[in-house]
């Protein structure tokens, strides 16, 4: 998953002018329950063999697996104001024993901060936000 497709999934609906070789616990299987099953998108999963898209009222999930198992889920903001805080520390606490996020580093890139770092469990996080302003856009969290 590399970050110019995450971006340029963020900058879809962005207003105008505005992955340790470590081996952790199993990987999930079942969707979490932040996840709204009812915006499942078929067509989505035949053209992207591996990857599952759900969309939700302002938020698109995008959730890969790898022999049944969930290797990434992406959450992506749809509705141009960001993703809140509240919901990604929410989503950290249904998949993680510590969602303490343990930053690693941090770069610009096409307008966006990249936060790289780790929370418990073995699990990744990538944050993006607005480079002005610090608006949160998307996560990606990836399983090892």
């Amino acid at each position: 998953m590399s970050d110019k497709a995450v971006i340029s999934a963020i900058a879809e609906n962005r207003k105008p002018a505005q992955s340790s070789g470590t081996v952790g616990p199993a990987r999930p299987t079942a969707l979490p329950e932040f996840i709204p099953r009812y915006g499942f998108d078929k067509q989505y999963g035949a053209a992207n063999p591996g990857w599952e898209r759900y969309k939700g009222q302002v938020t698109e999930f995008k959730v890969l697996r790898e022999s049944g198992a969930i290797r990434a889920i992406q959450v992506i903001d749809r509705g141009g104001h960001g993703v809140p805080e509240s919901f990604m520390k929410g989503v950290l606490k249904q998949v993680a024993k510590n969602p303490a996020f343990v930053k690693n580093s941090s770069e610009k890139q096409d307008g966006y901060e990249i936060q790289r770092g780790a929370v418990s469990d073995g699990i990744k996080l990538v944050v993006y936000r607005d480079e002005q302003g610090g608006t949160l856009r998307a996560f990606v969290m990836t399983w090892q």
